[in-house]
């Protein structure tokens, strides 16, 4: 039985995290205590896999899923957002073109790797790449990358705009 993309993807980033140490201990593992508003959204598939695990919800917002996390969770159920964060691997056009380029994610304001002290590793930073590439070979996970990206992109367009 071949591996789906989203198997694949998950696999690609099992074992590998942002540092060589745990990056929650920097900032008290913030991105696993999400709220109403704050959460990883889920891929396509992803969302049977959270239905029955107590520590966990997920909510619906602008019909995406979103997964919140109570605190913590086994490794191994981590959702690909998560296993990703703080980076995201980004679809965007240019020249009508489509290009995938990873990116730290606009929506981590409150992570510390976010200002890049200390530096994340090379091997996570190329694996998230390679998650994003195995996402693109499957119609239904392009579709929700392209979305996420869509996201991010009007994030980012509305950060810089408040900085003018």
């Amino acid at each position: 039985m071949s591996k789906t993309a989203l198997e694949k993807a998950l696999h690609t980033l099992e074992h590998i995290t942002p540092l060589q140490s745990d990056c929650g201990a920097l900032c008290g593992g913030l991105c696993c205590k999400g709220d109403d508003k704050t959460g990883m959204l889920l891929f396509a598939g992803e969302e049977e896999r959270y239905t029955a695990h107590a520590c966990m919800r997920i909510l619906r917002q602008d019909g995406r899923s979103l997964l919140v996390c109570g605190g913590s969770c086994e490794r191994g159920l981590r959702p690909l957002s998560c296993r990703m964060y703080p980076l995201f691997p980004l679809l965007y056009e240019d020249g009508g073109r489509e290009y995938l380029k990873v990116i730290f994610d606009p929506r981590g304001t409150t992570c510390p790797l976010l200002r890049r002290e200390p530096q994340l590793t090379r091997r996570f930073y190329k694996a998230v790449q390679r998650a994003g590439k195995q996402l693109l070979k499957d119609p239904e996970q392009y579709a929700v990358l392209k979305d996420i990206s869509a996201l991010l992109l009007e994030t980012m367009e509305l950060g810089s705009a408040l900085y003018k």
